[in-house]
C-alpha cells in the first residue's frame, strides 16, 4: 500500500511520512527525558542533579509504554494520540525554561508517560503501511534518523547553550506535529491488511522480553557507571557517543539480508563483552574512552536492531501492534532503569567500576544460553504465524481445495478434518472439546490419531505438511519471510 498526497504534501508518500513523525519525535525522546543530554545540560546550568529526574522520566516512559494498548487499538487512535501528545510534550519541554525547578518533576513524568503512548502506537503504521516491507531496513533507518537528532541536540545544549539545544527539540516537534496531521486514519481494505484475531504469543514473546530486558541492564550501567568514568571529555562525548551505534546500524543495514538476525546478536554480545572487558584492564585515558564507547555504542546498536526487528516482524501478525511494541520496547526501558538503579548504587561502594563491570559481564554470559533456545521458539512462531496469514488471504474455494486433499491423501475422517482446523486456530484442547461436544480425552485420542496418520508429532509438523499445500503463487501479506 502506497498512498501518494495532493499538493504540498504530494512528494512524500505515506510511508516517508510516518518516518519523518516517528523519528522527530523520537529524536527528541532520546534528547530529551530518556537520559537525553538536554536535560543533563540544561540540569546542570540550575545545579540540579540530573540523575533522579532521569530515572523517574525512565520509568514514567515504561508505564506509558506497557499501557499503551489499552488505549491505541486502531489507526485513528494511532494518529490521535501523535497530534495530541505532541502538544503536550511541546508545552512540557517548554514549561521546563518558564517555570521553577520545582515544578520538573511532575511535568517530566507526565510527557515520559505520553511519550511511551506515542512510540507504541506507531506500531499500527508499521503494521499497515508496510506490510511486505524489510522491518529490519525500515527500523534501521528510524534508528539512524532519531539519533543524528540527538547528536546534533546533544552538541548544542553541551558546547552553545541548554536553550540552543531545548529550541533545536522544540522545532523538531512542531515539524512533526505539523506532518502528522497529513497521516491516514484508517487502514486500507486490501488483503494486505488482512489481521489475524490470534495475538497470544505465549512463551516465545514472553521470552523475547525477558532476555531484552537482561540485556538492556548494560545499557544502564553505561549511562551510570562508564560515562562518569570518563570525565573531561565532554565535548568529544557530544559529537562521539553515538556514531559508532550509528555506523553499526547503517553497515547491518546494508547487508540486512544476507546475516541472520540471531547471528546479528551473537556479534553484539560480543562487542558488549569486550567494551566491558576493557573498561576493566584499560585506564581512563581519551584512547581508552574511544576503545570502550566504540565497541559498546556498536553493541548497542546491533541489540537494538534485532529486537525491534524482531518485533517488527511480530507486527504483521497482532491484532493490536502498539500493544506488541508497546510491551516489547517497555522491556528494553525497563532493563534500562534497572540498570541505572543498579550502577547508581554500586557505584556507592568501593570499587564499584569493576564491580559494574563484573556484573555486565556475567549478564552477557547468562545471556549467551538463552539465544539457542530463544532462536528456536520464535523461528517456530513466525514460521506459523506466516502459514496462518497465508491461510487467511485463501479465497473459501482454494481452502477447501486444500483441506479435500489432504482429507483423501491421508484417509482422514470428517471429525479428523475439524479437529485439524481448530488446531491450526491456536485453540486449547479444552475450547475444542467444548465446541464439539466430545470430552478431553476423546479429543486427545482424535489427535493421537491424526498425527499417526500423518507421521508427524506436533502442531508445528502440522503446519509445515499444509505449507506445502498452500498455492505457490507469493501472497502480498506474506513476503516477509522468517529468517532468524
Amino acid at each position: 500500500m502506497r498512498i501518494e498526497l495532493t499538493g504540498l504534501k504530494g512528494r512524500l508518500s505515506q510511508q516517508n511520512l510516518s518516518v519523518l513523525c516517528f523519528s522527530l519525535f523520537f529524536g527528541w525522546l532520546l534528547a530529551f527525558p530518556f537520559e537525553g543530554p538536554v536535560l543533563y545540560a540544561l540540569s546542570a546550568e540550575r545545579q540540579i542533579n540530573a540523575v533522579g529526574l532521569n530515572l523517574t522520566s525512565v520509568f514514567s516512559h515504561f508505564i506509558g509504554l506497557i499501557t499503551a494498548g489499552l488505549f491505541v487499538n486502531s489507526l485513528y487512535r494511532a494518529k490521535l494520540v501523535q497530534r495530541l501528545v505532541c502538544i503536550i510534550c511541546f508545552a512540557g519541554t517548554i514549561m521546563f525554561i518558564l517555570l521553577p525547578e520545582l515544578f520538573w518533576l511532575p511535568v517530566l513524568t507526565v510527557i515520559s508517560f505520553f511519550s511511551g503512548w506515542v512510540v507504541a502506537a506507531w506500531g499500527y503504521y508499521a503494521k499497515y503501511l508496510f506490510q511486505g516491507f524489510d522491518k529490519v531496513r525500515l527500523f534501521s533507518d528510524i534508528l539512524i534518523y532519531s539519533n543524528i537528532f540527538l547528536v546534533v541536540a546533544g552538541m548544542l545544549a553541551r558546547n552553545v547553550s541548554a536553550f540552543a539545544g531545548m529550541t533545536f527539540i522544540l522545532m523538531g516537534l512542531l515539524v512533526c506535529f505539523t506532518f502528522a496531521r497529513w497521516l491516514v486514519d484508517k487502514p486500507s481494505d486490501s488483503p494486505e491488511t488482512i489481521s489475524l484475531t490470534i495475538n497470544r504469543f505465549g512463551l516465545p514473546f514472553l521470552l523475547l522480553c525477558m532476555f531484552v530486558f537482561v540485556i538492556t541492564i548494560n545499557s544502564g550501567i553505561m549511562y551510570q557507571v562508564v560515562y562518569p568514568a570518563y570525565v573531561g571529555f565532554d565535548l568529544l562525548i557530544s559529537f562521539y557517543q553515538v556514531i559508532p551505534y550509528i555506523v553499526a546500524i547503517w553497515l547491518l543495514r546494508l547487508h540486512a539480508t544476507k546475516i541472520r538476525q540471531f547471528h546479528i546478536l551473537y556479534i553484539g554480545l560480543a562487542l558488549l563483552g569486550l567494551a566491558y572487558a576493557f573498561f576493566i584492564l584499560l585506564d581512563r585515558s581519551l584512547g581508552s574512552f574511544l576503545v570502550v564507547d566504540t565497541l559498546m555504542l556498536a553493541a548497542c546498536g546491533v541489540n537494538d536492531l534485532f529486537w525491534w526487528g524482531i518485533l517488527g516482524a511480530m507486527l504483521n501478525y497482532a491484532s493490536n501492534p502498539a500493544q506488541i511494541l508497546g510491551i516489547g520496547l517497555s522491556m528494553n526501558v525497563l532493563g534500562v532503569w534497572c540498570g541505572g538503579l543498579l550502577g547508581t548504587h554500586i557505584m556507592a561502594t568501593q570499587k564499584g567500576h569493576l564491580v559494574a563491570a563484573g556484573i555486565a559481564l556475567v549478564i552477557i554470559f547468562i545471556a549467551m544460553f538463552i539465544i539457542p533456545v530463544l532462536n528456536k521458539k520464535l523461528l517456530h512462531l513466525l514460521k506459523e504465524h506466516v502459514f496462518l496469514m497465508r491461510l487467511a488471504v485463501m479465497i473459501e474455494g482454494e481452502q477447501d481445495m486444500m483441506f479435500d486433499n489432504l482429507k483423501i491423501d491421508k484417509r482422514l475422517t470428517d471429525r479428523e478434518m475439524e479437529i485439524i482446523q481448530l488446531l491450526l486456530k491456536g485453540y486449547t484442547y479444552k475450547v475444542m472439546a467444548k465446541q464439539l461436544f466430545i470430552s478431553e480425552n476423546t479429543l486427545k485420542t482424535h489427535i493421537k490419531n491424526i498425527y499417526v496418520k500423518l507421521e508427524i508429532h506436533s502442531r508445528m509438523e502440522l503446519i509445515q505438511i499444509l505449507e506445502g499445500e498452500l498455492p505457490k503463487a507469493e501472497v502480498g501479506a506474506t513476503r516477509e519471510r522468517p529468517s532468524l
